[in-house]
């Protein structure tokens, strides 16, 4: 789409390219965020679902509700809210493969009735004002480089007293330098994508500004190494077995899941979830 930003576009082609999409459907799976798990050697998808049932439970949600998915992925969180709650989910996505995919599931398991899906960016909602009882974005916003203006759009299209959960990294306390922010980076991308980690002060002061209230930061980085050597040890054995990946993009992405390990360990950011409230 012509409207989108450099960095929109960019994000676009990684997750509509064949060899990314291979990997989030036999690798990573329905759900594509990070997991939350029990034990270390859970089940991956298992721990990822988790993810999902747990932020649902930080919720209000019944038959009535509405909700935005930014950064929907193949609609997995969506299915699981529609098919528990009885609710409405409107997914917004930039990948057209992935919405193609996660409309023919919602038709599969009778679903559309109740999951619209959309293609663009966060930082401009195709949403009329008050339209959402809650919003959430699973590991999907450090892709946007207008982050804190998509914190905006959020508040913009949720109700009063409407709620917005944000899975993602975050950094916090002092002030890392310059180098440290860009070891954080090229752990996460590799240089094959790009993505903005923000500092928790950043997300307070602009929800300070449009009236949305701090209602919990829950940190959960335990959870990372765990995540990111499962998802190594499962690429492995389908490379071993079907050599399904060129070996430039398996040796490429081998590297960047062990730096995220590392990344998790390091102690210089944080994940977990953000939890605001759009003021009455």
């Amino acid at each position: 789409m012509s409207n989108f930003s450099v960095i929109d576009s960019f994000n676009q082609g990684y997750f509509n390219s064949k060899d990314i999409d291979l990997f989030y459907q036999r690798v990573s799976g329905e759900h594509t965020h990070c997991g939350i798990f029990k034990h270390s050697d859970e089940d991956l998808h298992i721990a990822k679902k988790r993810t999902t049932e747990y932020m649902a439970s930080l919720l209000k949600i019944d038959s009535k509700s509405h909700l935005l998915d930014l950064g929907s992925g193949y609609g997995g969180a969506a299915r699981y809210l529609a098919e528990k709650y009885g609710c409405q989910v409107s997914c917004l996505n930039l990948s057209e493969e992935q919405n193609t995919i996660n409309i023919e599931r919602n038709q599969e398991q009778k679903l559309s009735h109740l999951i619209n899906v959309y293609q663009g960016g966060f930082e401009n909602l195709p949403f009329p004002n008050s339209t959402f009882n809650a919003a959430w974005a699973q590991d999907s916003f450090y892709y946007s480089d207008t982050q804190l203006q998509a914190f905006r759009e959020a508040h913009r299209v949720l109700v009063k007293g409407g709620e917005f959960l944000v899975c993602t990294y975050f950094f916090t306390g002092d002030r890392l330098s310059e180098a440290e922010v860009n070891q954080v980076m090229n752990w996460y991308t590799g240089g094959i994508h790009k993505v903005y980690f923000l500092h928790i002060d950043e997300y307070r002061k602009v929800a300070k500004e449009i009236g949305m209230s701090e209602v919990q930061i829950i940190e959960l980085t335990d959870n990372v190494p765990l995540n990111y050597s499962q998802l190594l040890q499962k690429m492995e054995k389908i490379q071993a077995e079907e050599q399904l990946w060129s070996q430039e993009f398996y040796d490429k992405k081998k590297q960047r899941l062990l730096d995220c390990c590392e990344m998790g360990k390091s102690g210089l950011i944080k994940w977990g979830i953000l939890h605001y409230q759009k003021e009455s």
